[in-house]
């Protein structure tokens, strides 16, 4: 039963993958488009499931240890990534989308983006100080300001997929 759970939770994802390798030998996505998606998901998707993140997580002192942690493995893996690679002679292209994916995601766009005026960060931190103002219980009673949080709950919702449509256009199958 517990094999039956684990399925259910991770065949969602699988099932997507599968949709954006199918879609991607029909060529149904061209590449301007994936382009524009990935502008869509840095700007608008993933700052909107951010917001919502932050705002409603139960923020205590002592996350900020794990921050420091994530953010010091980030730091020490990402230049060791390309050693370790080259020293056990490891070549897949599917290597170079998780080496991309890393920097930019992770690292790249709070470094050389700018960092507080990224769409990430941004969001991230008006998450945070929606989430230490209390505002979102108000925010949620009333009809005008609930509407647009369902809005950006709506948003949020398109991140996922997206996110592995781009993973899948950007590989070429043969």
């Amino acid at each position: 039963m517990v094999y039956v759970e684990a399925l259910s939770k991770v065949l969602p994802v699988i099932l997507l993958f599968l949709l954006g390798a199918f879609l991607n030998k029909l060529h149904f996505i061209r590449s301007e488009a994936i382009q524009d998606m990935k502008k869509l998901v840095l700007n608008v998707t993933l700052p909107a499931i951010l917001f919502l993140a932050f705002s409603r997580v139960s923020l205590e002192a002592r996350h900020l240890l794990i921050v420091g942690a994530v953010f010091s493995a980030c730091v020490v893996t990402l230049p060791a990534d390309r050693l370790i690679r080259s020293l056990a002679h490891i070549k897949s292209p599917l290597l170079s989308y998780a080496d991309d994916a890393f920097k930019a995601g992770m690292m790249g766009y709070a470094i050389f983006g700018g960092f507080l005026t990224t769409p990430v960060i941004l969001s991230i931190l008006l998450g945070i100080l929606a989430n230490r103002a209390s505002v979102m219980p108000p925010l949620n009673a009333w009809p005008v300001s609930a509407a647009a949080l369902k809005t950006v709950e709506m948003v949020s919702g398109l991140t996922t997929p997206q996110e592995l449509a781009l993973f899948v256009g950007g590989l070429k199958f043969k």
